[in-house]
């Protein structure tokens, strides 16, 4: 119902992020993103909060492994 689609959390996909890679370990976001951080005017999506707060650890230097899209 409505009630039910409204009470979920708001899903993020593979095609709402600019990268094809974790850049923290690697995963597929296409196989599942559990978190998301805004990088220089790009939406970075991560496998997990964990990975995520690995990459902001030094973004310039993780960035590069996160196989962004053209």
């Amino acid at each position: 119902t409505l009630a039910d689609t409204a009470a979920a959390p708001a899903k993020f996909t593979a095609a709402m992020v600019d990268n094809k890679r974790d850049p923290s370990c690697g995963m597929p976001v296409s196989a599942e993103i559990g978190d998301t951080a805004h990088y220089k005017n790009k939406i970075i999506g991560f496998c997990s909060k964990e990975c995520k707060d690995e990459f902001l650890k030094n973004p310039d230097k993780n960035i590069a492994a996160a196989d962004l899209k053209k």
